[in-house]
């Protein structure tokens, strides 16, 4: 792809996710003989719109002080950023995505989630596929906003777009206002689903599926354990 610079740039799609299903993306955009790692501001924007104040100078400092071992910085704009010499790119790149792990393990420590969150959009995938087999998927599609924002879903299920959430109100809150920047957006809305995760606490999921589901699709794990007709993985 390129920068707004219209400098040559890789996008890194990671396996891995923070609390609310939300996938851990980054760049790597070469300058001459050096590359630089970026994740474009995008970390502490979720951070933020999960009610997370990542600009709070105490937790600002903690996230400094959790990448600096991965030899990452935080930059006065938001964004986390690595340089990598020449030969270094692979090492960098290894040691930047577990920098970002390492945040996402401080998020969850944070808002008090559960570790076992993380694993919940491979779940939903393991059924989708299930459901329909036919159906293609893509992992991490982006989506623009009205706001000209990025936004990562978890999945595109053939002409879908799904994401997944766990029930909490941070989390709702900051996936209602993704859904309304993407829906607002110029051009024919997508079809959205949003899978809610019922194992744990079925009373709170099915509240936060009704508030989701004024703007999308939204059903219940279990439900979807059950359209794809297998047993559950739990």
């Amino acid at each position: 792809m390129k920068t707004v610079n219209g400098d040559a740039a890789l996008e890194i799609g990671t396996p891995f996710s923070f609390s609310d299903g939300s996938a851990i993306v980054f760049y790597v955009v070469e300058h001459g003989a050096h590359s630089v790692l970026s994740d474009n501001g995008d970390t502490l924007y979720h951070l933020s719109t999960v009610g997370l104040d990542p600009f709070n100078w105490r937790r600002a400092s903690l996230i400094r002080n959790t990448i600096a071992p991965y030899g990452m910085s935080l930059e006065a704009n938001g964004e986390i950023r690595a340089l990598a010499g020449a030969g270094e790119a692979q090492h960098k790149i290894a040691s930047y995505i577990a920098g970002l792990l390492a945040i996402a393990a401080q998020e969850l420590a944070w808002r008090g989630v559960p570790e076992t969150v993380n694993n919940f959009a491979d779940d939903v995938e393991q059924y989708l596929r299930a459901w329909r087999p036919a159906a293609t998927i893509v992992r991490h599609p982006k989506v623009k906003g009205i706001s000209a924002h990025d936004y990562t879903f978890a999945f595109l299920w053939g002409d879908e777009l799904v994401d997944v959430v766990t029930p909490s109100h941070q989390a709702t809150g900051s996936l209602m206002r993704k859904l309304g920047d993407v829906l607002s957006a110029p051009g024919e809305p997508p079809k959205i689903r949003v899978v809610i995760d019922d194992r744990h606490d079925f009373e709170r999921a099915e509240t936060e599926k009704q508030i989701i589901g004024s703007m999308a699709s939204a059903m219940l794990f279990t439900s979807l354990v059950q359209a794809a007709g297998r047993p559950t993985v739990h």
